[in-house]
């Protein structure tokens, strides 16, 4: 762990110091060189300089799995790779709505006493004190005018490397692989050991159960747990992200900063061997955006270096935490070109769209990819609010722009390809479906199908489990509220225009926003089986019941283990089994 601490603050100084010597290498060339030359070494350093700016592009913190870790802690027969996160906290910890309610209030005096001076004396407001007003954000923490391309904004929870210090958002950039099992080791805070947290993987298609993915799972202080995330061979790659899901702290936390982005590698097997096309996939953007400050949208990242019309892959993930605000609008300016190629991590059937768009609404926890070109510079904004320039360079004859300009999202650069779909993404539309495999969601505010969230109280089917490796079609009830499924994705069958402007008709999603009538939507319920989770993913609705959950069950069902699931327990007990209780006839109990 320190070892690979130590290489990345290593890493950090090296680029620092490049970019140090790449500059005064100007300098002198501008001073003392004649031309001929100095033309010649301007484009050297020029093509420097680009590698180093593609280098500085992982600034953000990046989970390091390995296989050493697993041997130090003692799990190198359990696990292919290991890594350590653990819960930061930022200070003061302030509610919220506490908080926002006391920004308002710091806001309307500021007012007040610019316009009537003399009526206001320092009693009106000495509960918070002028100096919180002026230099505290909403959370508390004190502004420190960062304005670094690379945003790391102060976090009042959030998730960090142990080892490193501060509590920012997002957090550590986390990437998998495919057929590799990882072992997680997430620990709680001993600042403040009252506090429990855990982590949810958003929209990896892995067990909700045992020591995996289980958003039932908690850990606080000096205790650590283990999540086994085991990715399939057959997993789809694309862009994925994980945040707290503790019950009843959920909105706090996600909104705190407690989330970041997670990416499952593509492989080969994408749908296509063009080289140009996989060559595309790997000129990769990212951006995490998200309002949890004071309902502002904030990104990662301030600025975005681009060659002119070069195709890049850009990975949005969009994070709404306002409980008043069920969607956004993700837009480029008129100088880009950007085509959808895959939705919550999955890619579109046919990619890329043959629509070109440059405004993408998306759901509160949506993921969006796109294949973007820009023959200028430009912006990216949310809610026609700016986040992010597009910073392009016509500067492509320094860097071999011939092969540059040759990676493309289209097949020999104009044809679209078909995605290779594992049989947990086949396309479901026109497949047969009883009586018996149809469901209605009604979500609410406070519950599913007027149940509020109990483990005790499992959604039934007719009185039944829900049954493994079938196909069932849902209709979702509900609007302003999205509808996020574990485990299984959602493919859009409505063809009524129901699911609004967030979904195209037979794609797949993770997260469903129905219009004022209904959306419906068919799953198919294989490789993975158990508790299933589903909830309203604005997170205070979450927390206050508008969460539930069901079992898939039957012939062939697979059960992930219990173990291992705790590291370190200093306050017994630590994470025990949680048992739920699953419908009609049979075991009254079910991991």
């Amino acid at each position: 762990e320190n070892s690979q601490q130590n290489w990345f603050h290593t890493e950090q100084e090296l680029r620092r110091r490049a970019m140090i010597l790449i500059n005064q290498f100007h300098y002198y060339a501008m001073s003392y060189l004649p031309l001929v030359g100095l033309t010649l070494l301007l484009i050297s350093s020029n093509s420097l300089i680009q590698n180093v700016n593609a280098t500085t592009e992982e600034d953000q913190a990046v989970l390091s799995w390995s296989s050493s870790v697993c041997t130090e802690l003692g799990y190198n027969d359990s696990f292919d790779e290991c890594a350590m996160l653990e819960l930061c906290l930022g200070e003061p910890q302030d509610d919220y709505y506490r908080v926002r309610q006391r920004r308002r209030l710091g806001s309307s005096l500021q007012a007040e006493m610019k316009n009537h001076p003399k009526q206001h004396q320092r009693e009106d407001y000495d509960e918070y004190g002028m100096d919180y007003i002026n230099n505290y954000d909403v959370y508390g923490d004190e502004i420190d005018g960062n304005d670094s391309n690379n945003n790391k904004h102060s976090a009042s929870y959030g998730y960090r490397i142990p080892g490193t210090e501060g509590c920012t958002w997002p957090g550590p950039l986390i990437r998998m692989q495919r057929s590799k099992s990882y072992g997680l080791f997430l620990s709680g805070s001993t600042e403040q050991p009252d506090i429990s947290t855990n982590l949810h993987t958003h929209g990896l298609h892995i067990a909700g159960h045992g020591n995996a993915d289980d958003a039932t799972r908690t850990v606080s202080g000096s205790d650590t747990i283990i999540y086994n995330y085991t990715i399939p061979s057959y997993h789809m790659g694309g862009t994925y992200w994980y945040h707290s899901h503790q019950h009843g702290r959920s909105d706090v936390q996600v909104r705190g900063g407690a989330f970041g982005m997670l990416i499952v590698e593509d492989g080969t097997n994408v749908g296509t061997d063009d080289t140009n096309v996989h060559r595309f996939l790997q000129n990769e953007l990212r951006m995490v955006a998200s309002n949890a400050k004071d309902d502002e949208w904030m990104s990662d990242k301030s600025n975005y270096v681009m060659h002119k019309d070069e195709w890049y892959r850009f990975r949005f993930l969009t994070i709404g935490v306002d409980e008043h605000q069920d969607q956004q609008t993700l837009g480029f300016g008129e100088e880009c070109e950007a085509r959808a190629i895959a939705h919550d991590g999955i890619f579109r059937f046919k990619v890329p769209s043959q629509q070109i768009k440059r405004e993408f609404v998306m759901t509160t926890a949506s993921r969006l990819d796109v294949a973007i070109r820009c023959s200028d510079s430009s912006s990216v904004q949310i809610n026609y609010d700016t986040v992010a320039t597009l910073s392009v360079t016509h500067e492509n004859e320094s860097k071999n722009s011939a092969s540059d300009l040759d990676m493309s999202p289209f097949v020999n650069g104009i044809d679209q390809w078909d995605s290779t779909r594992p049989p947990y993404l086949v396309d479901l539309r026109e497949l047969p479906i009883g009586n018996d495999h149809k469901y209605t969601i009604e979500i609410g505010e406070t519950n599913i199908n007027e149940q509020s969230y109990s483990l005790t109280e499992p959604l039934c089917n007719h009185g039944s489990d829900f049954h493994y490796n079938s196909i069932n079609e849902w209709t979702i009830r509900g609007p302003t509220h999205p509808f996020h499924v574990h485990m299984y994705p959602m493919q859009i069958v409505s063809q009524d225009d129901h699911c609004g402007d967030v979904h195209d008709y037979g794609e797949f999603y993770d997260t469903i926003l129905a219009d004022d009538e209904s959306c419906t939507v068919r799953m198919n319920f294989v490789d993975v089986a158990g508790k299933v989770l589903v909830h309203c993913h604005l997170l205070r609705h979450q927390d206050q019941g508008s969460m539930g959950y069901f079992n898939v069950r039957g012939d062939g069902a697979p059960i992930q283990p219990d173990e291992p699931r705790v590291h370190a327990c200093e306050s017994m007990p630590c994470d025990e089994v949680t048992l739920v209780n699953s419908c009609g006839e049979g075991d009254e109990d079910y991991h």
